[in-house]
């Protein structure tokens, strides 16, 4: 029996491409390796297969994202300004006077905290994480 054809998380289409293979080299939680595909018709990238029965597994609940108000470490002082870089050069070229941005398994939402950091033009942001901690502190 052969696994049925991914399609796009985004848009729901049927041809991806073969992006990546990686496996967890932050927590270490989970030793396979899984796949990353993109998308010919939107560019986002999907996992496959999508591990949702596993997620509570894979990031546990001291994951980065999870721990809003943490004092950070140097390494997290240093992604942050980094984060803050690229937010600000990918914002450049984009129009208008205010932006909105959605950050779908944003955890307790720090990304979505650089962008607004990097680009005053960001005044509404959402995030959306299955985990009912990480959506409280988002």
């Amino acid at each position: 029996m052969t696994a049925p054809h991914p399609s796009c998380l985004a848009c729901g289409g049927d041809d991806l491409e073969p992006w990546a293979e990686a496996t967890d080299l932050e927590y270490f939680t989970v030793s396979e390796t899984f796949a990353y595909l993109r998308c010919t018709a939107c560019k986002s990238l999907s996992i496959s297969p999508v591990p949702a029965d596993r997620l509570a597994e894979i990031y546990p609940s001291d994951y980065y994202s999870y721990d809003a108000g943490a004092q950070q470490s140097l390494a997290q002082r240093v992604k942050a300004f980094f984060d803050r870089r690229f937010f600000s050069a990918a914002t450049r070229s984009i129009p208008g006077a205010s932006l909105a941005a959605l950050d779908v398994g944003g955890g307790a939402g720090q990304q979505l905290d650089a962008l607004r950091d990097a680009d005053e033009r960001v005044t509404h942001t959402a995030v959306v994480d299955l985990d009912e901690g990480a959506q409280r502190l988002a």
